[in-house]
């Protein structure tokens, strides 16, 4: 299972989408330059998680926690972006969840379809037996390299960015056989997962 560390492929499908110095046009600060106005509080969660995984282990309490917290920034970003109800346990009644101080449909829309544009691109490189949200499970060994249609660069500079470390990929474990029930539910019907 190779996962991004969370639809644009290239010209050969016919698309194109306005880039610019791995920069998406359209979205800038009032002095012209690319807003970055969530990146230091989501990096300083990425450093808190990685901080947390190495002193208290991965799937701790505490690393859990802090990759809710991050995840929940995202939550709040899409926040009724498309209209739901929630039930109201004391009127017991269904209302509208109604959107977050931060809504951004913007913000929302450009994290899920960035990340399901690398997932695509990649999908025109390589054999995927099963793909996710946010990532997929492969025979080959070797992601990292792979151009994912020009956009892979893009990719490594913002994890860069927000980590200091360029890769992409979290590869999760190695498989090469796979039975799909449905999205998430693969077995290997070898003992040691085929890999």
């Amino acid at each position: 299972m190779v996962c991004w560390s969370g639809a644009l492929p290239g010209s050969e499908a016919g698309c194109s989408c306005d880039m610019s110095d791995g920069v998406f046009a359209g979205r800038s600060h009032s002095y012209g330059q690319p807003s970055m106005s969530l990146r230091s509080a989501l990096r300083q969660m990425v450093i808190d998680r990685s901080a947390a995984k190495e002193i208290f282990g991965r799937g701790s309490l505490e690393e859990l926690t802090i990759k809710i917290a991050t995840n929940a920034g995202y939550g709040k970003l899409s926040q009724d972006v498309a209209p739901r109800s929630g039930w109201n346990a004391f009127e017991e009644t269904m209302e509208s969840i109604g959107g977050s101080a931060v809504t951004s449909p913007y913000h929302a829309a450009m994290t899920t379809s960035l990340v399901r544009a690398l997932l695509l691109a990649i999908s025109n490189e390589i054999e995927i037996l099963s793909v996710t949200t946010d990532g997929f499970i492969t025979r080959e060994s070797n992601i990292e390299a792979l151009e994912c249609c020009g956009i892979a660069d893009v990719f490594r500079d913002s994890r860069g960015a927000l980590t200091g470390d360029r890769t992409v990929w979290e590869i999760k474990h190695l498989q090469d056989d796979l039975l799909n029930f449905t999205t998430s539910a693969n077995i290997s019907p070898s003992y040691e997962g085929g890999g």
